[in-house]
């Protein structure tokens, strides 16, 4: 009984204490919480539109990228954005609008379709996003700098005050530099730095991501792949974590205009240079596709102007392709089909290969067998431009084998120019 008593005294106590708490805090508040969040909307509404040329950040939303973009605010709540995502930095920016509400705290709202921003967010077929957001909470502001993070992702960003640089030269240099990664169809397929004391790493950037893959050997000749995101800045490029190799830690990149090229700010003389075979494989590949069988779907200019144009100058040969295959290793035969129908006929015309040589982890050599049949396998064996398609694929050079965004790239180790490209079709 007594007990009882004691724990009716203990709760009555509690609820005068939690009476004179909610008290104490009309003492200390003058405003109510909710007075309080409309204060700080209307400070942060002010702060994002008294930055004369906007605001700068980079929003790394997901396993594929990180994306640099600009934001300029407007009164009437429009705001101005660009990106490297959708356009080039120097194109026209998409208007939109947004709105300041109160939700999970204050949350700034893109609420009307912007193609910059909205892309992140959109799903797929699959109903899958890229990660990115339209709704983000507003956990900091200064007169510098805004923190937000996403509703939905949880991904916090930093919004930077851009000053007259930033709109002149910021983001137009980034539109020069994503082109260079992009390459020309007569630069050599992949990359290396090679620092001043003649350390080399590879690294290749991936077409349809934002992510550039390292690769080097430790001090127990172990190899390192680094795989991270990247982005565009006003002189060059950063990757998002420092890479360690050799002794040299390293992560950001300048543009040196008269050398016309990238080097680390840790080391002037490094060079980022063109090469047709990488120090290192970036992957086990001649085992993961021996096996396979791959459908050709693209080949590079050299090879298209080269050997594919010049096959279909024949009228007939043009009108009744139906694609090329590497059979390879399967069921105990590789060889090259080149459908070519005639007729009602669909006929197989198949040119086979003695042997492969694995080369490298990722290089492959087949080797030519000579024996062909199909129908018309003669007279194509006999075209001096198939000949070349022939001598690509059986030079005793070989092929790197790489893989990029669910495509497989057969890339020659001579002349890297000359490549072909494969896609594994889906299994029944």
């Amino acid at each position: 009984m007594k007990s009882k008593i004691k724990f009716l005294i203990i709760l009555w106590m509690a609820g005068l204490t939690f009476q004179s708490c909610l008290f104490q805090e009309e003492d200390i508040f003058d405003k109510s919480s909710s007075e309080r969040l409309t204060e700080a909307l209307e400070n942060f509404h002010t702060t994002i539109q008294e930055s004369p040329y906007g605001w700068k950040l980079a929003y790394d939303c997901s396993e594929t990228s990180c994306y640099r973009f600009f934001m300029k605010f407007y009164g009437g709540d429009t705001v101005a954005i660009l990106s490297d995502i959708k356009t080039a930095w120097n194109s026209t920016p998409a208007i939109s609008t947004y709105s300041l509400k109160q939700s999970q705290g204050p949350v700034l709202a893109f609420n009307t379709y912007n193609e910059q921003l909205h892309f992140l967010a959109e799903p797929n077929n699959s109903g899958a996003t890229k990660g990115g957001d339209n709704d983000f909470v507003i956990m900091k502001v200064t007169p510098d700098s805004i923190v937000l993070k996403g509703i939905k992702g949880q991904k916090k960003i930093v919004m930077h005050r851009a000053d007259e640089t930033d709109e002149a030269g910021y983001f137009i240099n980034n539109t020069r530099f994503k082109n260079l990664f992009a390459k020309s169809s007569s630069s050599p397929f992949f990359s290396k730095l090679t620092f001043s004391d003649s350390v080399a790493v590879s690294f290749r950037t991936e077409s349809n991501t934002r992510y550039i893959t390292f690769l080097y050997k430790n001090e127990k000749d172990s190899l390192i792949t680094n795989r991270l995101s990247y982005d565009y800045n006003g002189e060059g490029f950063n990757v998002w974590e420092p890479i360690t190799a050799f002794g040299k830690t390293f992560s950001h990149f300048i543009w040196d205009e008269k050398e016309k090229n990238f080097y680390p700010t840790i080391d002037k003389d490094a060079k980022f240079t063109f090469t047709d075979v990488t120090p290192f494989p970036f992957a086990h590949t001649v085992d993961k596709y021996k096996g396979k069988i791959l459908t050709l779907s693209a080949y590079s200019s050299w090879v298209k102007s080269n050997i594919f144009d010049k096959i279909f100058e024949s009228k007939d040969y043009k009108e009744n392709y139906k694609g090329s295959e590497l059979i390879w290793d399967v069921k105990g035969k590789t060889y090259l089909t080149f459908l070519i129908a005639s007729g009602s006929q669909d006929p197989a015309n198949n040119f086979y290969m003695s042997s492969d040589i694995k080369l490298r982890e990722d290089q492959v050599s087949f080797q030519d067998s000579e024996k062909y049949e199909g129908y018309g396998a003669g007279r194509l064996n006999n075209n001096p431009y198939f000949k070349r398609l022939k001598a690509l694929i059986f030079g005793n050079e070989g092929f790197t084998i790489y893989e990029d965004g669910g495509d497989i790239y057969f890339i020659n180790t001579l002349n890297s120019q000359r490549w072909l490209r494969f896609v594994v079709p889906e299994e029944d």
